[in-house]
């Protein structure tokens, strides 16, 4: 919910304060009809899905969030946001062994990029020179 204040601008109704899995559903299906009244569809996307740590469908859902309130209208030069957003990964991740960005699929499998972009923007975060494909 904070990532969707964040990113939209807007504010989204209280999360419940609870820690038990029924408040954190209540919370991800009050994200989840945030993002629909914008217009967004996430297909097979539950709350129970995210709350139970499915990453696939997590992963999934943050992508289309980022595609629909960051970069959708985003176009500089001929360029989509998409493919900027690759030349921005491959520009940040580019002084990084063992990690070369071709693509939002294939490059990202074995976390080194994801952990990467990551190091270089809090670099204290992680030791990434002890991190293993």
């Amino acid at each position: 919910m904070l990532l969707l204040e964040v990113i939209s601008g807007e504010r989204l109704p209280k999360p419940e304060r609870g820690k038990m899995r029924v408040h954190k559903i209540n919370n991800v299906n009050k994200a989840l009809d945030f993002i629909a009244s914008k217009g967004v569809k996430l297909v097979s996307i539950g709350a129970e899905e995210i709350v139970d740590g499915n990453a696939k469908m997590t992963l999934g859902m943050i992508w289309t969030i980022i595609l629909r309130f960051a970069i959708q209208d985003i176009s500089v030069e001929e360029t989509s946001a998409k493919e900027g957003l690759l030349l921005w990964c491959q520009r940040k991740t580019a002084p990084y062994k063992n990690v070369n960005v071709q693509n939002f699929h294939i490059s990202w499998k074995d976390g080194l990029a994801f952990n990467a972009l990551i190091h270089r923007h809090r670099p204290e975060l992680i030791e990434y020179d002890k991190l293993r494909k």
